[in-house]
């Protein structure tokens, strides 16, 4: 249940992912269906608001001015397509159109006032344009230094002193160069009110010439983010060949950007232009491959030569070959593409996915564009003959559709990309369960493990408590009861035992309280117990404590009760001793830290012990004991005033 929300995520994303890609390629087939073919369905239906000329008269002719009106010009049929003619110019020749135009008296059309021009939608080659014997306007033209190449439309406004009502004659002098055909095209031209040809003019032209730079930098910016995944990643080749794909078509697409360029570097291009053609071909067929299952290596070795073979093969000729290459070269495109054709849908059949289906349709609207505009560059006569609106518009489509392959692939990227995101999500998800589970476990264990240290540290601090007891209150109890029992203790000796008895007690209270756990604390109830005592004995007494008040956390934990309750029994059976068989006058108390070291010390100024005591009495011997118990050193001396005694602990505390 947890993870329903994340794939209801994961499934609205991806739904929207589709829909896009759905969206697309609806617009794509409308792009397609609403094509050249459907021109007039565009237009309105019925009559055109407009003068179309469909006849003009033609002279070829090297003429610059033009020519005389009874030069041999004759009749031919609006679009003109050189090639699809067979017509081969002699060296030098320029193509002369006298296109006659008839203008209503009122200068009105379809019931619309404003200037007029004349709407042109394509030619290649530039040219010069004459309305009535004046000059109208001139698109640069071919020469030897620069290469022209107008992709755009041209919307030419006729001044109002030009135009008269009735016929009106437009001449057009254009002259074959080095156009993507390789031959001239003429299309027909239409004359009428600027307001009504306007948006035919601004829809070719966002197509022509806003579309394809867009499509060039998102190509671009596609790419080089699909080229470093693919470097980072370099297992996942359908992001390379995805990267590659969008490469090469924003290269080619630079030819609809490309309209003016020196001759020198023309040939460079059209070798570039042709490499890009072939590579995204090429990198498609692979994609199509490799997403249907069916790639073998030397399928992509193939490829690549193929690929090559038309820029090398234009590059040797230095631009000879433009037209075979364009021609032929380009055609067995067509082969490959039915390799892709045939591989997606082989890929949907199989997988029976959104984003197969989705690839299949993407690939046929591009297939089918490609063989569109595959037909406009031949444009052989049978076509002219067929479907003459259609030839004549000169709408290539390719480099709009075949954004729709480049959109679906993106889209079948992202989706994996997605379903990645969510299988590590989920991955993620069941670690995150699985550490819960184990921390959960952890805490079972360690807290277990904490019940079983407590129960320990009681079992030790009873067993500790019991042989204190036994080692001190006890050990005097039952000596005491010996010596009672063989009538060898005096009541004088009874009550002192006793009260060392109740002082030893006390002492071990005092030091395993709750209060206790504070080094300063018990060593003040010590001294203020102890000091009383020996001012009832008439023994003055000085105590220095050298304690800080903030001690560090690792003396803090070395200095455990059970280590104070040693000190301190220590300096308590130390004093004793003094009272005892040193009648002081003066003894003097220190505790304190030196060098990581905890000492204590008691210094009197009495007779000093008697010799029996220090070869191995009793108080001493257990002194000695409890100081090994802690791992302390003890030891006694003359103190420097040469008088009395000095006993001193030293316990190193651990680092």
């Amino acid at each position: 249940m947890s993870d329903h929300p994340r794939a209801c995520r994961r499934r609205r994303l991806r739904g929207l992912f589709f829909f896009l890609t759905a969206a697309a390629l609806a617009a794509q087939i409308a792009l397609l269906l609403l094509g050249p073919a459907a021109l007039p369905a565009l237009r309105g239906g019925g009559p055109e608001p407009w003068v179309e000329p469909a006849t003009a008269a033609l002279l070829v002719a090297p003429d610059t001015e033009p020519p005389a009106a009874d030069a041999p010009w004759r009749t031919i049929a609006l679009p003109d397509n050189w090639r699809a003619r067979g017509y081969q110019p002699p060296p030098g020749a320029a193509a002369w159109y006298r296109i006659a135009c008839d203008v209503p008296g009122d200068r009105r059309l379809a019931g619309v006032d404003g200037g007029w021009a004349v709407y042109v939608p394509y030619l290649y080659d530039g040219g010069r344009f004459w309305l009535n014997g004046q000059r109208l306007a001139h698109l640069p033209e071919p020469d030897a230094q620069v290469h022209v190449k107008w992709e755009r439309p041209h919307l030419l406004r006729v001044p109002d002193l030009l135009l008269r009502a009735g016929r009106n004659e437009l001449l057009l002098r254009t002259a074959p160069g080095q156009s993507v055909a390789g031959d001239l095209a003429v299309p027909r031209i239409l004359a009428g009110p600027e307001l009504l040809l306007r948006p035919l003019y601004e829809r070719r032209l966002f197509w022509v010439r806003t579309v394809p730079p867009l499509t060039s930098g998102a190509c671009f910016v596609i790419a080089l983010l699909m080229l470093f995944i693919w470097v980072r990643r370099r297992d996942e080749a359908l992001y390379g060949l995805f990267g590659l794909t969008a490469l090469f078509w924003g290269v080619r697409t630079l030819t609809f950007v490309i309209e003016l360029l020196p001759q020198a570097q023309w040939d460079v291009w059209r070798t570039l232009y042709q490499a890009a053609t072939g590579g995204f071909v090429a990198s498609l067929t692979v994609f199509g491959l490799y997403f249907g299952g069916l790639y073998r290596p030397w399928a992509g070795r193939a490829l690549l030569g193929y690929a090559l073979a038309g820029p090398a093969l234009l590059l040797a000729s230095r631009g000879a070959a433009d037209g075979w290459v364009s021609t032929w070269w380009m055609g067995g495109f067509v082969v490959l593409g039915m390799i892709v054709f045939i591989a997606v849908t082989y890929a949907a059949w199989v997988q029976r996915s959104a984003a197969s289906i989705a690839l299949m349709s993407s690939v046929w609207i591009t297939m089918g564009s490609g063989f569109h505009d595959y037909l406009l560059l031949v444009s052989a006569d049978w076509q002219y003959r067929l479907a003459p609106e259609w030839i004549g518009a000169r709408v290539f489509i390719f480099h709009v559709a075949a954004n729709a392959v480049l959109l679906v692939m993106g889209g079948i990227l992202a989706s994996r990309f997605v379903d990645t995101l969510g299988q590590l999500e989920a991955l993620n998800q069941t670690l995150e369960e699985r550490v819960a589970r184990r921390e959960a476990l952890l805490q079972r264990n360690y807290a277990q493990l904490a019940a079983l240290e407590r129960g320990r540290a009681e079992v030790a601090e009873r067993r500790r408590i019991m042989q204190d007891m036994h080692d001190g209150l006890g050990s005097q109890l039952f000596t005491s009861l010996s010596r009672t029992e063989r009538q060898a203790l005096t009541q004088d000796e009874m009550t002192e035992t006793l009260r060392a008895c109740i002082a030893e007690m006390r002492l071990a209270i005092e030091s395993l309280a709750p209060e206790g756990d504070d080094p300063l604390v018990a060593f003040g109830d010590f001294r203020f117990r102890l000091e009383a005592q020996l001012q009832a004995a008439g023994v003055a007494s000085e105590w220095q404590g050298g304690l800080p008040e903030e001690l560090p956390p690792h003396v803090l934990a070395a200095l455990s009760p059970h280590v104070m309750l040693q000190v301190l029994r220590v300096l308590q059976e130390a004093l004793t001793n003094a009272l005892k068989h040193g009648r002081p006058r003066r003894v003097q108390v220190r505790l304190g830290l030196q060098d990581n070291r905890l000492f204590a010390e008691v210094e009197d100024d009495g007779a000093g012990l008697p010799p029996v005591i220090q070869s191995g009495g009793r108080g001493l011997g257990n002194m000695r004991a409890r100081a090994r118990r802690i791992g302390a050193r003890l030891r006694w001396s003359m103190p420097a005033s040469g008088r009395g005694t000095l006993v001193r602990l030293d316990w190193s505390l651990p680092s």
